[in-house]
């Protein structure tokens, strides 16, 4: 490859602000998220290991943000999802999901 081609750090960078995107999907976006930033980090490394120019840094940037980003959401996502099934299985155990005849 030539050093001036730039398609590693093109992509990456697209892949990075696609990661944030799916940050902002919070549902299945935040899985697909932190795959995208992954996949954006090695064409950033592979970028700058072909020409140390704006687009890895800028790759790096933003894959590492993206990965970060996704990471949280799912987490607060994982966190609201066991929550609610908390609060589930409390209102099965008191009853009173009875009346509505959601109970067991």
């Amino acid at each position: 490859m030539a050093s001036s081609d730039n398609s590693f750090g093109i992509a990456s960078v697209i892949l990075g602000i696609l990661s944030l995107v799916c940050a902002l999907a919070i549902i299945f976006g935040s899985l697909a998220g932190i795959i995208l930033a992954i996949i954006s980090l090695i064409f950033a490394l592979k970028q700058r290991k072909i020409a140390k120019n704006s687009w890895a840094k800028w790759g790096i940037a933003l894959s590492i943000i993206g990965l970060i980003l996704n990471i949280v959401v799912f987490f607060i996502l994982i966190s609201t999802i066991v929550q609610y099934v908390k609060q589930i299985q409390e209102l099965q155990a008191s009853g009173a999901l009875s009346q509505y005849g959601l109970s067991n």
